[in-house]
């Protein structure tokens, strides 16, 4: 036996029911006993692939999807009938998700990527309209509520999401986890599999979250180039418009100049266009000067290899929050 290395005997022949895909299966395996650490096994069911959760190896991933794709109880009642017509109990789609998960994101820390099968094409990083190829990372947190066994509240905790892809987003995959450090290794690991070292240059876009930028330098490059997705920076013109008219009319309205400036110019450009002019909101009151910090972390298309000068579309320059 494995842990006290003595000679494990043949004791019987043992059946197990063993669910599939078109029904249960009985299936009878050698056992065997070892009298010197009083354990037993059957070897059988490593070879065929089974586990204490009884599902055939063919019919586990199946379940596994269906733990995804819903909650347990949907996957086990509902979505399992529509894929094969059979029927297991919400606690064990639960046990066969969670411990998928487990497994991918132990080879995960190990280093292990994922090879689609079959295996896919190269991926395509060329630019919309550009002979520049770029390779793009996304990164964003979220905090999730946790509780505990009885039901009561726990601290939440910080799920990250990370993922690669391509100017036309028809290559990407994600990497998750609740550590910043592993989504990043992570990142890394699948931008070397898919072949950004072929790239003319590599793009970050995030929300500029505490860390999520640091995190990427870390991994990739200290100068790798971080900008802020479309959506925050948009909402960084809201913010000041709020500072600085009180009607909403006018407000909505300069807001829709300046994403268009934005949109055309890049942030030096929206600076040189609007960044040195003053606004009151109400008497005595000094608005803010535009100094968002969208401005300078956007920069102008003319310095990014492969985003066409002066027309900066938003699905390039996002982590898929605009599409």
């Amino acid at each position: 036996m494995p842990g006290c290395r003595a000679d494990a005997r043949f004791h019987a022949w043992r059946s197990r029911r063993i669910v599939t895909l078109t029904g249960d299966v009985d299936v009878s395996r050698a056992y065997y006993h070892c009298r010197a650490c009083q354990t037993g096994t059957c070897p059988a069911d490593a070879t065929l692939g089974l586990q204490a959760d009884a599902l055939s190896p063919g019919f586990r991933p199946l379940v596994t999807l269906a733990g995804v794709l819903a909650s347990f109880a949907d996957g086990a009642d509902d979505l399992l009938r529509r894929f094969a017509g059979r029927r297991v109990s919400a606690g064990t789609v639960w046990r066969a998700t969670e411990r998928a998960g487990q497994e991918w994101i132990a080879r995960t820390r190990a280093g292990s990527v994922v090879v689609p099968s079959p295996p896919q094409p190269a991926w395509d990083f060329t630019a919309p309209d550009q002979t520049t190829t770029i390779g793009y990372l996304g990164l964003d947190a979220f905090r999730v509520p946790i509780q505990h066994p009885d039901g009561t509240q726990a601290d939440s905790r910080m799920l990250y999401i990370g993922l690669v892809y391509t100017p036309d987003k028809t290559g990407t995959e994600y990497v998750t986890d609740w550590n910043l450090d592993q989504v990043c290794a992570g990142l890394r690991q699948r931008a070397i599999a898919r072949g950004f070292g072929r790239v003319d240059r590599v793009i970050a876009v995030s929300d500029a979250g505490n860390g999520l930028e640091a995190g990427l330098r870390r991994h990739f490059d200290d100068g790798l180039l971080c900008i802020l997705d479309w959506y925050h920076a948009v909402e960084h013109l809201h913010t000041y418009a709020r500072a600085v008219w009180a009607d909403e009319a006018t407000r909505e309205s300069w807001v829709d100049r300046a994403k268009g400036t934005l949109y055309d110019r890049g942030g030096p450009g929206s600076w040189r266009g609007f960044g040195t002019s003053r606004c009151r909101r109400g008497r005595g009151r000094r608005g803010p000067a535009i100094t968002p910090r969208v401005l300078r972390r956007n920069p102008s298309p003319d310095r990014l290899p492969g985003v066409p000068c002066g027309r900066v579309r938003p699905r390039e320059w996002t982590d898929g929050s605009r599409v």
